[in-house]
C-alpha cells in the first residue's frame, strides 16, 4: 500500500505512477490509495488529537488542522497534512491542479 500523492483527484504523482507501473512489472500486489495520503483516512477527532496533543508541535500543527477542518470532503481527501500548503507551494506540473482556488491566501498560508 502507497500514497498517490494526488494533488487532486484521480491524477497520482509521477512518482506514485511510477511504483505502481513497478509493482505491475514485478506481478507485486500494491494497493495505491486514492487519496493523497494515508492520513487523509482518519477522522477529525484522532487529526484533532495530532493537532493539539503534543505543545511543542501545536504552533505549527494547529493552523494546519484549522485549514483542513474549513475544507470540502474532496479537499481534504488531498490536502498535506504533515506540512500544510506551504510544502505544495513549489510543486507545479499536471498534477498539481487547482483544487484549492476557491480557498483565501489566509486559509492557505496562516503562518
Amino acid at each position: 500500500m502507497f500514497d498517490s500523492d494526488a494533488l487532486r483527484p484521480n491524477v497520482p504523482s509521477d512518482q506514485s505512477e511510477r511504483l505502481k507501473s513497478k509493482c505491475l512489472e514485478t506481478g507485486l500486489p500494491f494497493h495505491q490509495l486514492q487519496r493523497r495520503s494515508i492520513e487523509s483516512y482518519l477522522p477529525l477527532p484522532a487529526l484533532s488529537g495530532w493537532a493539539y496533543n503534543e505543545r511543542k508541535y501545536r504552533a505549527v500543527r494547529h493552523p494546519i488542522f484549522q485549514a483542513y477542518s474549513a475544507m470540502s470532503k474532496v479537499q481534504k481527501h488531498h490536502y498535506n497534512l504533515k506540512n500544510g500548503f506551504e510544502a505544495d507551494a513549489k510543486r507545479q506540473g499536471s498534477n498539481a491542479g487547482d483544487l484549492y482556488e476557491d480557498l483565501e491566501q489566509a486559509q492557505k498560508f496562516p503562518f
